[in-house]
């Protein structure tokens, strides 16, 4: 989810060039950049634990208030429900609620709202947060996971694990260890369980097959040093077709979405990312040097170009492009583009290739959140949250929404899907999914980091990079210190 860049962000920005420029001023000549290394990297363990039910809780002196009632405290509530949904998926979420509204026994009526966009959803929500007295706000929402994250620590979204463990309202043991890990510690925040996972998307690499192999290469890249082979051969040919609009394309369609630069740094070990909120960001690192040194002479080199549309896929059933980035959703998009061109190219998708196996996939998407409220409020809002989590309702906006499934019994609810199209394709990827990142400071850093990559990229020599990334860690420090004192 995007939100607009403040301006502040680009005259920041401007400051790091203006800095690493004046730095280079009094570089002696004949400084290079750091080259890429080809030894293997030392890849850190990535902790992944599935969600295990709490013991029972022992009696306490004092039962917390929105534990001290019972279900009939909720009989003919109403839950406001948001979400940034559109078309099938909306759809879908509309049938959903339907269905709750039809068959819970508390007489619970909950309405949904469709903002149509992550952005829309974003500022809906500030507002009512910000004047209590608006007449519309939401119990229940479904965000972008940092997002959630940010509003819990600004004290509007509530912690789950009371709800999770109680006896009554609870999920049961097995509901719990059902979801997928990576998805499920991705709505953790302050050590608490704060959202319910919904759909995951993933950053991907689309890859024509039928080309590749025509350039001599049989399988797909696992690592940065194959991928560049790869990307270079289809420039090569192009360059070399008689039709001159192929010219200078060929390659990899350079794209500079967060998600993507973090696949590259991840590529090669660059441990770029905080463990928890309030903790520094690092891009200066040998890692992400070459990580960033890899993707720049990718460019120079002709391996990877940019294109004047804003969508990639005529040019990769063109053959345009032997690799483009793109997301899970752009898989129906790219089939009917085939289609319409009378492609008959095989075509994939692909982890982001690295020097360890399995590569990397970086998952993305929205959850459940209940808003603070009063106690009844919580619980009706929980109780259709729970309903929401319920594995045929993942499975429902799954059939129209390509993505991972979110537990194990929602992947046995596709299994009629596994060998067809999206699914054949995504579901081989779930080895290497990992989540994206869920800090609260992750919206503003993105920001700053895409903007980064484009003067990286475009911009500035290559050797001048060994005065860029420390610039960029400073600047990063101050916008999320200056966040923290306007809060």
């Amino acid at each position: 989810m995007m939100q607009s860049k403040p301006l502040s962000f680009t005259l920041s920005l401007l400051v790091i060039l203006g800095l690493v420029l004046a730095a280079c001023q009094s570089t002696p000549t004949g400084v290079t950049a750091t080259q890429a290394e080809t030894t293997q990297p030392t890849r850190r363990a990535t902790r992944t634990l599935r969600p295990q039910a709490s013991a029972t809780p022992q009696p306490s002196p004092t039962v917390l208030p929105h534990l001290n009632l019972d279900l009939a405290a909720v009989n003919g509530a109403q839950v406001d429900f948001w979400h940034p949904w559109r078309g099938d998926l909306a759809a879908r979420a509309e049938d959903a609620v339907r269905q709750f509204n039809k068959e819970n026994t508390w007489g619970i009526r909950v309405r949904v709202r469709a903002l149509n966009s992550a952005p829309a959803l974003h500022d809906a929500v500030e507002a009512s947060l910000a004047d209590p007295t608006l007449p519309e706000a939401p119990e229940v929402l479904a965000a972008a996971p940092e997002e959630l994250a940010a509003w819990m620590g600004a004290g509007h979204i509530m912690g789950l694990d009371d709800y999770l463990n109680h006896p009554e309202w609870g999920l049961k043991s097995g509901e719990l260890s059902a979801f997928q890990p990576q998805f499920w510690q991705q709505d953790q925040s302050g050590g608490q369980q704060i959202g319910i996972p919904a759909v995951r998307s993933a950053r991907v690499l689309f890859y024509n097959q039928t080309w590749a192999a025509e350039l001599g290469f049989r399988n797909p890249p696992v690592t940065p040093q194959e991928f560049k082979a790869q990307a270079c051969a289809a420039a090569q040919a192009n360059n070399a077709d008689g039709n001159s609009d192929k010219h200078f394309t060929g390659g990899w369609l350079i794209d500079t979405h967060a998600l993507t630069l973090l696949s590259w740094l991840d590529a090669f070990d660059a441990q770029v990312l905080p463990v928890v909120d309030g903790a520094p960001y690092t891009f200066e690192t040998e890692a992400a040097e070459n990580a960033l040194t890899f993707l720049r002479k990718l460019s120079d080199d002709g391996c990877a170009w940019s294109g004047r549309s804003p969508t990639p896929h005529d040019y990769f059933a063109n053959r345009m492009a032997l690799f483009y980035s793109g997301t899970l959703q752009d898989l129906a998009i790219q089939a009917a583009t085939q289609q319409r061109l009378n492609s008959g190219d095989r075509w994939t998708v692909l982890a982001y290739p690295s020097e360890a196996e399995p590569g990397i996939v970086y998952s993305q998407g929205y959850s459940y959140g209940v808003l603070t409220g009063t106690p009844s409020q919580q619980l009706a809002g929980w109780l259709f949250t729970r309903w929401m989590s319920q594995p045929h309702n993942q499975a429902l906006l799954a059939e129209v929404w390509p993505s991972f499934p979110i537990t194990t019994t929602a992947e046995s609810e596709l299994s009629d899907y596994k060998n067809n199209f999206p699914w054949s394709m995504i579901l081989p990827l779930q080895a290497a999914v990992r989540p994206a990142p869920a800090l609260a400071s992750w919206p503003k850093v993105r920001v700053i980091l895409e903007d980064a990559a484009m003067l990286q990229l475009f911009l500035l020599p290559v050797e001048q990079m060994k005065f860029f990334l420390p610039e960029l860690d400073k600047i990063t420090r101050e916008v999320l210190s200056q966040e923290r004192i306007e809060r």
